[in-house]
């Protein structure tokens, strides 16, 4: 789904990553954990403009991608929006 934080442990990795496909990754195997996921489209947002961001494939069409430069940020706790309410 959209959003999820997940290891791809299977290849020589490991490999953190953040899912933005429009569709469920059925893909892939038992290699790969969720443990996390981006809620907020503002993050969302962000992320989409890293992979939008100037990149190169080293291993060829169809590989991971790698930033061509390096990324600074900082990671910060905010405050957890409250559950979606259930529609009865």
């Amino acid at each position: 789904e959209r959003g999820e934080i997940g290891w791809a442990g299977e290849g020589a990795g490991p490999d953190f990553f953040v899912y933005l496909g429009d569709r469920p990754a059925t893909h892939w195997g038992t290699g790969h954990t969720v443990w996390g996921k981006v809620t907020d489209e503002w993050s969302l947002r962000v992320a989409d403009a890293i992979v939008n961001g100037p990149s190169h494939t080293p291993g060829g069409e169809g590989t991971m991608r790698f930033l061509k430069d390096f990324m600074y940020f900082d990671v910060v706790e905010s405050e957890r929006p409250p559950p979606p309410s259930s529609s009865s």
